[in-house]
């Protein structure tokens, strides 16, 4: 019987070191579950701050995006604007302004007058400085301040 005893001790002895190694497994196992819940945790987190983060910028590109269409349809009205004027250049080449700078001002000549059996042009007087500052210190209203 004393061999019974023998062999009912080892399997004591292993089953307890089996025990004893399945405790700490499950120690362990325990251990990393509790910091996987945590990163899962945190994981959770950043994702939520980073779907705000997508809604605003999705927002945001909308709105860019809308800006973007207008300044286009600014741009091609400008473009519109550029030509309409290029062709007024065209046509207008070789006809004067009867624009005139005095000074720091800018002046246009409305009309023109006759003087001493001479005849004066709106044009004639728009290019002749000395004429104009005559008609400008009389009052005259041939003269008209642009700006």
């Amino acid at each position: 019987m004393d061999k019974k005893k023998e062999i009912e001790a080892k399997v004591d002895d292993t089953t307890n070191d089996k025990l004893v190694v399945l405790e700490a497994d499950d120690t362990a196992l325990k251990n990393e579950v509790t910091s996987l819940k945590a990163k899962n945790a945190a994981l959770k987190e950043e994702y939520t701050s980073l779907k705000a983060k997508n809604a605003a910028l999705k927002e945001e590109y909308t709105s860019l995006k809308e800006e973007n269409e207008a300044l286009k349809e600014e741009q091609q009205e400008a473009q519109e604007v550029v030509k309409d004027l290029k062709a007024q250049m065209k046509t207008s080449k070789g006809v004067k302004s009867n624009t005139i700078k005095i000074g720091k001002e800018m002046y246009k000549v409305v009309g023109g007058f006759q003087r001493k059996g001479d005849k004066y042009t709106a044009e004639d007087i728009a290019s002749d400085e000395k004429i104009a500052k005559e008609l400008l210190e009389k009052g005259s209203g041939l003269i008209i301040k642009v700006n």
